[in-house]
């Protein structure tokens, strides 16, 4: 209990930080009190918006084959930025020997935050709380709430490099039960973590072209078997001022995967009887998950703002 009210309280101080940091922007002073440059002051407030619209093809435990969409918007003043993101992705899975029979599910939400520690934007405390879903990595709902510190190595350069360190609280709605440390079985599972992340977004080509990395690390501090890491590399080419196309790749690997359903070569349910009473019913063979997935995304990127 000690350690929830802790937490709470971290996260009520972090989410308060960008409250009296927006309110540092009206003064427009810097971090010992000297006034910030004009071309600053004038780069700031600062909104953008884009939304994409694109096919994914992943692979892993099944195939799946999908159109996917996503929104991102940033609002970033002189001493906090605010970045808001969300995503969909509908289509079917493909078996080894049977027809694309079943939808894709799965959507994401995230909701970051950044507070910066000097006038330069380098040193920085951040948070973010996200939802996903994914019903092919055995989970309805994976909730989170995160909170660290970071530095950004080119500060108010175009291009982006970042790295973050910090907690990260992960509570996970299995679609099948999942056995605890203490031997009990719930479709819950809360966890306490670590996590490392790498963030970069590098304009080349006289910005024409932009690389980006985003790769987290996490490890559960109350078991080491459970880690888990998530990359995102991608080539963004400017087409025109507002339009864009983006070529990604994605891997995502975990130790521990969640329990799914078996499916036969046609995507039917291997069931089997558990007690030898023909009386009642079967039940739904279980099995892993890949520990590792992967996904390429093929969109184009319409700036609104």
């Amino acid at each position: 209990m000690r350690f929830v009210r802790c937490f709470l309280i971290l996260m009520f101080a972090l989410l308060a930080l960008p409250t009296f940091a927006a309110a540092q922007d009206d003064y427009q002073i810097g971090t010992f009190g000297e006034k910030t440059p004009e071309s600053e002051v004038e780069k700031y407030p600062l909104w953008t918006a884009n939304g994409s619209l694109g096919y994914n093809a992943s692979g892993g435990y099944v195939d799946t084959n999908s159109v996917v969409g996503d929104l991102a918007v940033t609002h970033e003043r002189r001493w906090v930025g605010h970045f808001l993101k969300g995503g969909i992705a509908y289509g079917t899975v493909t078996y080894p020997e049977g027809d694309p029979i079943v939808n894709v599910n799965n959507y994401f939400g995230n909701y970051k935050f950044e507070v910066y520690l000097a006038k330069n934007r380098k040193p920085y405390l951040w948070g973010l709380l996200g939802a996903l879903s994914d019903e092919f990595q055995g989970f309805w709902g994976r909730y989170t709430a995160e909170a660290g510190l970071g530095y950004s190595w080119f500060g108010t350069a175009d291009a982006v490099l970042k790295t973050e360190a910090g907690y990260a609280f992960i509570d996970t709605n299995w679609i099948n039960r999942v056995e605890l440390e203490d031997g009990s079985f719930h479709y819950w599972e809360p966890t306490h973590n670590g996590l490392a992340r790498l963030i970069a977004a590098i304009p080349v080509f006289e910005k024409s072209v932009q690389f980006t990395e985003e790769a987290t690390y996490r490890h559960n501090f109350q078991d080491d078997k459970d880690y888990s890491v998530d990359t995102a590399t991608g080539l963004t080419f400017k087409l025109t001022d507002r339009v864009s196309f983006k070529t990604a790749f994605t891997l995502n690997y975990t130790n521990q995967p969640g329990l799914v359903d078996e499916p036969d070569e046609t995507g039917q349910n291997v069931t089997f009887d558990d007690d030898g009473d023909p009386a009642t019913p079967d039940v739904n063979s279980l099995v892993e998950t890949e520990r590792a997935s992967y996904g390429w995304t093929n969109a184009i990127v319409v700036t609104f703002l």
